[in-house]
């Protein structure tokens, strides 16, 4: 079987500000722990809110309702982690994958103006016909990103503004 990715738009306007109530509630992920987290940039931050899940289980439940659109269709997918990003000028991610789970996603809720030197782009690399091709995504907002947790991806440095994303990942 292909890698596969899927990319879709959803209504976030209810949605970041959900999230910017939560992230209100809990601190932002040490700079000790760069290693184990994929978000550069001076003012990056990264906040983990796995366990402010019951706060958001109507977007849980919107995404959901996308991945089953377009596969696993027939399975019970339950929240394993989640955590938002803000990222600001220059900011970007490594190429990195999530290991644990079953299917991962991103979802934009807001993008800064892309410029020439600073595209924003999401890229990823999947296998296609047994060869690994590098492709990008310009996301909006709304942009919801949705792959198998083994597929390796990362984001362009940003222009100057926000770009922060709801990231989620799912198990069966």
């Amino acid at each position: 079987m292909n890698d596969w990715i899927l990319h879709k738009n959803i209504n976030v306007s209810s949605i970041k500000n959900k999230i910017e109530k939560i992230i209100k509630k809990t601190k932002p992920v040490s700079l000790e722990d760069l290693d184990l987290i994929s978000t550069r940039g001076a003012k990056s931050k990264q906040y983990v809110i796995t366990k402010f899940k019951d706060d958001f289980k109507d977007v849980q439940k919107k995404v959901i309702k996308e991945i089953q659109k377009y596969v696993f269709k027939n399975e019970d997918l339950k929240l394993q982690s989640a955590w938002t990003v803000k990222g600001y000028e220059n900011g970007y991610h490594l190429a990195h994958n999530h290991s644990e789970h079953k299917v991962a996603t991103v979802l934009y809720l807001d993008v800064p103006k892309k410029t020439i030197h600073n595209p924003g782009y999401f890229y990823y690399f999947i296998q296609e016909n047994g060869k690994i091709k590098y492709n990008t995504i310009e996301p909006k907002k709304g942009s919801l990103i949705i792959m198998p947790v083994h597929i390796f991806h990362g984001c362009y440095p940003q222009a100057k503004g926000l770009r922060q994303t709801l990231n989620m990942d799912f198990g069966v």
